[in-house]
């Protein structure tokens, strides 16, 4: 068997799992800005995705899409332990 043939046979067996989504770290924001940003996010909620898989920011207006990008600057990745 092809080793081309062998890999496609066991990416039908075992298929890729997407990677996970890393943990967040929000403690740099205060609880108003954590409030504000649920805020934010639950307009999103049920939103359909873009063909493109990314979300569909366009219910959002400037004011909030600007907010949402300072709020976004100060997440960082939890580091794992």
């Amino acid at each position: 068997m092809a080793l081309s043939r062998r890999i496609a046979v066991l990416a039908k067996r075992y298929p890729h799992r997407p990677p996970l989504t890393p943990a967040l770290d929000v403690s740099a924001l205060t609880p108003e800005e954590q409030d504000e940003l649920d805020t934010i996010l639950a307009t999103l909620e049920g939103t359909p995705p873009l063909p493109n898989g990314r979300a569909d920011l366009s219910s959002l207006s400037d004011a909030e899409l600007e907010r949402l990008a300072a709020l976004a600057e100060r997440i960082t990745e939890k580091e794992s332990a």
